[in-house]
């Protein structure tokens, strides 16, 4: 059975990235012009366009590598969800919820309130409707071509604490744009310094943990989606605040530590020696 090792020479993370944001930051930095300077009133449809970006990223570096193995092994791991032992499951579907439950009661020390499990009113009105557009307005489009191209080309050339480390920050910097457009909620953040700095770093360990857990799940895509969506879905779904969000940024930075000591030969053994699925 061939492993990635055979194949890392066909990985090139540094053109898959500036393609990514390209394709991303165009669209995106004209509806900032265009908004700030009056000819454009609504960016959705550019937010669109930018957020589905990594796919035709990956797509295009998959189909010019030429290497029909690598193909395969992409859409296999598109569609395989039984890639996902039981136990890992449990972790995708509990481990945000734990976080996220564990910063608001922690938050009850510093004035919060329980209050913050309460539905949002999207979450009461059309909790179907809501998990569809978090899944499609960020976690499908994203993790289809960050994990299934974008952190294994990066693992092609370093650790997997690095390679954590690279996407925990190149994660952030995708974003970027999102400050300038209006009431977006990355602008919302910028007079927030404690949510902003989480926001920003808080990638970092969420890119360890998100990458810890594909890692173990035989590199499924579908579970670096759900890792993503979980997130995003917990902070729409419920009312809580950003001072909780920033108790779970704290928790998800103790949590990923941890798990760098723990999985020393996830995250610190050099070789790329994952097997391509078949």
């Amino acid at each position: 059975m061939p492993d990635a090792s055979d194949f890392a020479g066909h990985y090139r993370p540094a053109k898959f990235f500036i393609i990514d944001f390209i394709l991303t930051w165009g669209p995106l930095w004209t509806a900032v012009a265009g908004i700030h300077s009056g000819w454009l009133e609504f960016d959705v449809p550019f937010m669109i366009v930018a957020g589905i970006s990594a796919i035709p990223a990956a797509l295009y570096m998959f189909y010019t590598s030429r290497s029909r193995a690598l193909i395969r092994d992409f859409w296999l791991r598109v569609v395989r969800f039984d890639l996902i032992p039981f136990r890992w499951w449990l972790v995708l579907l509990g481990s945000v919820p734990l976080v996220m439950g564990s910063a608001v009661l922690i938050s009850l020390f510093f004035g919060g309130s329980l209050d913050q499990l309460t539905p949002s009113d999207r979450m009461a009105s059309a909790p179907l409707v809501l998990a569809a557009l978090v899944l499609v307005f960020g976690p499908l489009p994203e993790e289809l071509g960050w994990h299934g191209y974008g952190i294994d080309s990066l693992r092609s050339r370093m650790n997997g604490f690095w390679t954590s480390l690279a996407f925990g920050i190149i994660w952030p910097v995708w974003h970027v744009p999102l400050f300038f457009i209006p009431d977006s909620y990355q602008q919302q953040l910028l007079a927030m310094p404690v949510p902003l700095f989480f926001y920003l770093f808080g990638m970092i360990p969420q890119a360890i943990i998100m990458n810890w857990i594909y890692w173990h799940t035989n590199r499924s895509i579908a579970s670096a989606i759900i890792f993503h969506f979980m997130i995003n879905f917990i902070g729409e779904a419920f009312q809580i605040t950003q001072q909780s969000k920033s108790v779970a940024g704290l928790l998800f930075v103790i949590i990923a530590i941890m798990l760098l000591f723990a999985d020393r030969q996830i995250f610190w053994k050099k070789p790329y020696v994952f097997h391509l699925q078949q």
